[in-house]
């Protein structure tokens, strides 16, 4: 018994001598110094085995690491040539479905890359506006309201027609949430128009989704969801 007691209770102590920074060095008294010796020799001799090889790990993780760099930095500048080149095409797309929208005086560019102020170069994806008559762009996240939106709808139809493309999928529908969000009457009348002009020219049939109260007569049919008292109901009008 009290053999097992000591067991369970040496241990413990042991760990928390060398936890407060002691070296801890035990000797088991029931072998001889030589046996003793030799074990500690072969101890010392594994740890150094250990070190040299941990040793050749950090140096090929090193090696590895380098190159993984040097594919990392060659494929995000492959990947840039390509976002530009995209990025290109989505502009020209964007700033057609804008002045569709009624910005024709407007202009959005997009770029992966800046000046900084220290003259070096930044790589973050930045959208710029151009207002009617200003040669200096301006941040997109610097307006807001109606022409946020607009251009928030003319960048998405500019991306979703890029992506359809190269997917080759010709969808005959699509479907519009609150796109008047935050948009003048002016405004929502552009998008009418525009979405009239788009529905005709792709052969598509557009939904729209909305809480503004739109003319229904710019609509070939019209569900109004009501909700009431006795619960909630579809009306539609032509």
């Amino acid at each position: 018994m009290q053999a097992k007691h000591f067991l369970e209770v040496t241990p413990p102590v042991e760990k928390t001598i060398v936890e407060s920074g002691i070296v801890l060095l035990k000797y088991w008294l029931e072998v001889s110094e030589v046996e003793q010796t030799r074990r500690l020799e072969a101890r010392i001799e594994e740890l150094k085995q250990k070190r040299k090889t941990q040793r050749n790990e950090l140096r090929d993780s090193k090696a590895s690491l380098e190159i993984y760099k040097f594919w990392q930095q060659g494929f995000r500048e492959i990947r840039l040539d390509q976002i530009d080149s995209t990025l290109m095409e989505l502009e020209l797309a964007a700033n057609r479905h804008g002045e569709q929208l009624g910005l024709s005086d407007w202009e959005i560019q997009f770029a992966t890359e800046r000046e900084t102020a220290s003259g070096t170069l930044s790589h973050k994806f930045t959208v710029y506006l151009f207002p009617p008559g200003q040669e200096k762009p301006v941040a997109f996240e610097n307006y807001a309201g109606g022409v946020t939106q607009r251009w928030q709808l003319a960048v998405t139809a500019a991306l979703s027609e890029i992506l359809l493309a190269r997917a080759g999928v010709d969808t005959d529908f699509e479907v519009l949430d609150e796109p008047t969000v935050h948009m003048s009457q002016e405004g929502i009348e552009d998008l009418i128009e525009c979405l009239k002009t788009r529905a005709h020219e792709l052969n598509r049939r557009i939904y729209l989704i909305d809480h503004h109260a739109l003319p229904l007569g710019n609509f070939d049919d019209v569900i109004t969801v009501v909700r009431s008292a006795a619960g909630v109901r579809l009306e539609t009008s032509a």
